[in-house]
C-alpha cells in the first residue's frame, strides 16, 4: 500500500518531504542496504557517476539487479539522472543539503537508527493489544459489543462511536438503519490482514487526501520517536491534528489522560509502520510485520471432521477474538454435560 501512495507523489511533493529529517532517514532504511551503500558513495565523491562506474563497485551482483537498486533510488528521488550524461546519476540535491544538516546539526545519531520497544510491558503496549481487539470484535459485532476498560490506567482510548464512524467511512461497516451496523465484504478482507496492514487500510484515505504530504511527514516522523516520551500535539499542523485521531484508532499513537497540554506517544506498532518494501540480495523475503511485539495470550485447537462439525477448544477468556470470528461461519450449537 505505501508504494502505491508513493508512486503518485511528484518530485516537487518527495522534496517538500526531504525538508523533514524523519523523512530522510526512514526513506533510506526502506530500501535495500544496496540501495544506501550507493547513496553512501554518491555522498562520498559528491559528484555524478555512470552506472558502470558504480556497479563495479559491487561484486556477484548481476546488471539486473543493479539496474532494480538504481530504479527504487530514482523512483523515490533520492538520486536523479544526470543533465549532462544520461548514463550517469547524482544525487537530488534537495536531499543531499538536508541530509549534510542533519549531520552539521548533531541530530543525525537521533535520526539514523530506528528506536526500539525494549519493554515487553508499557503503556504503549497494553493500548496496541487493546486497539486490535477491541477493533475486530467491534467489527464483528457492531450493534451490541462494548469496550472493556482499557489495562493502562493512563490511556485515553477511542470510544465505541469514534471506531464505528472510522468504519463507515472506510466501508468496513454499512448501515442499515440508525441502529443497525453490518460488517461488509470489505470488512472481512480487513479481518485477515496483519495488525500493520489494517493500520494502513485506517490511514490510507487520509494520506491520500489534499494532505497527504503533511500525513506522511507525521508518520514517517514516528519511526524515530523515542519510546515512552510524550510529544506536543500542539507542535502538529491542522491536517496533521486531524490524523492524530485516525492514528489512535489504529493503534499507531495513544494519548493518555493528562491535565493540561495535550501530548501523545508512539506505540510499537507506529515504530514498525514503515518495513523495509524490499529485502537486500540473500535475504530473502523480509517480514513485513509491526505485530512481532504482541504475544500471543492463548491458544485454542479447532478440529474440523470430515462430516464438517467444527470443535473449538480452549479457554474463552483467551480467544474471545476466535470464536467470534468462528461464529461468523458456522451455525453454533451448545450441549449441556449429560448430552
Amino acid at each position: 500500500m505505501l508504494q502505491k501512495i508513493l508512486s503518485k507523489l511528484s518530485k516537487d511533493d518527495f522534496e517538500t518531504l526531504y525538508n523533514e529529517y524523519g523523512t530522510l532517514h526512514t526513506m533510506l532504511q526502506l530500501l535495500p542496504k544496496e540501495c544506501y551503500q550507493i547513496f553512501n558513495l554518491l555522498f562520498c565523491v559528491r559528484r555524478p557517476l555512470s552506472r558502470e562506474r558504480i556497479a563495479s563497485n559491487f561484486r556477484n551482483v548481476s546488471k539486473e539487479e543493479m539496474d532494480e537498486f538504481f530504479r527504487k533510488l530514482l523512483a523515490v528521488h533520492i538520486c536523479e539522472p544526470c543533465a549532462s550524461d544520461p548514463d550517469a546519476i547524482e544525487l537530488n540535491p534537495v536531499f543531499l543539503k538536508n541530509y549534510e544538516k542533519s549531520l552539521n546539526s548533531g541530530n543525525h545519531c537521533q535520526w539514523n537508527f530506528k528506536k526500539e520497544f525494549k519493554h515487553e510491558v508499557s503503556d504503549a503496549v497494553f493500548y496496541c493489544e487493546d486497539c486490535y481487539h477491541n477493533n475486530n470484535s467491534l467489527l464483528l459485532d457492531p450493534v451490541s459489543y462494548t469496550f472493556p476498560p482499557p489495562r493502562s490506567p493512563h490511556a485515553q482510548p477511542p470510544s465505541v462511536s469514534e471506531v464505528r464512524d472510522c468504519f463507515l467511512r472506510c466501508k468496513l461497516l454499512r448501515a442499515d438503519s440508525a441502529a443497525k451496523f453490518a460488517i461488509t465484504a470489505t470488512g472481512y478482507q480487513f479481518l485477515m490482514k496483519s495488525y500493520r496492514d489494517q493500520a494502513w487500510w485506517l490511514l490510507h484515505p487520509h494520506i491520500t487526501s489534499a494532505n497527504a504530504l503533511p500525513a506522511l511527514s507525521f508518520l514517517f516522523s514516528l519511526r524515530h520517536m523515542i519510546p515512552c516520551r510524550a510529544y506536543d500535539v500542539a507542535a502538529l499542523s491542522e491536517p496533521q491534528r486531524q490524523l492524530l485521531e485516525i492514528a489512535r484508532i489504529a493503534g499507531v499513537v495513544y494519548t493518555p489522560t493528562t491535565a493540561g497540554k495535550r501530548v501523545f506517544f508512539a506505540t510499537p506498532l507506529g515504530a514498525a509502520l514503515f518495513t523495509q518494501e524490499g529485502a537486500s540480495r540473500g535475504e530473502g523475503g523480509r517480514k513485513s510485520g509491526g505485530e512481532g511485539f504482541m504475544k500471543a495470550e492463548g491458544s485454542m485447537r479447532v478440529v474440523i471432521e470430515a462430516n464438517f462439525h467444527v470443535y473449538a477448544f480452549g479457554l474463552l477468556a483467551e480467544n474471545r477474538l476466535h470464536v467470534q470470528l468462528l461464529r461468523q461461519f458456522l451455525e453454533q450449537r451448545v450441549f449441556s454435560r449429560g448430552e
